[in-house]
């Protein structure tokens, strides 16, 4: 019995020590550099994603309730700075449009207008 016992306390003396004196070892880490060219293709993609981010697209139909002047200017032809101011000045004084037909009482936009941008545009 007493051996049992000793053999006991000496496994958990050896368990306990290397436990407490143990220290694991810290592993290598390689780092492994970009090309030039994968930084590039890196950096270009989160440029076109912070860019996607910024407009106020609804799949590829720009929102006229949401678009800033800048963005209807550029997205859609035949809307200029003038337009796009008023399309934006109207929807302030006004409210959101609640239907894209709705762009058609801001001065200046017409139906033929209309027809060349119903396509492109979304509430």
């Amino acid at each position: 019995m007493s051996l049992v016992v000793f053999s006991g306390l000496v496994i958990f003396a050896l368990v306990v020590g290397y436990s407490a004196f143990y220290q694991p070892q810290a592993q290598e880490v390689k780092y492994i550099p970009y090309t030039s060219s994968e930084i590039s293709e890196i950096t270009q993609s989160s440029m076109a994603v912070q860019s996607s981010e910024n407009t106020h697209f609804s799949g590829k139909k720009l929102n006229i309730n949401l678009a800033t002047e800048e963005e209807i200017a550029e997205n859609l032809d035949g809307i200029g700075t003038t337009l796009a101011k008023r399309i934006v000045d109207y929807r302030t004084e006004n409210g959101n449009f609640s239907d894209i037909s709705d762009i058609m009482n801001v001065k200046g936009i017409g139906e033929k207008t209309f027809e060349n941008i119903k396509d492109k545009i979304c509430v």
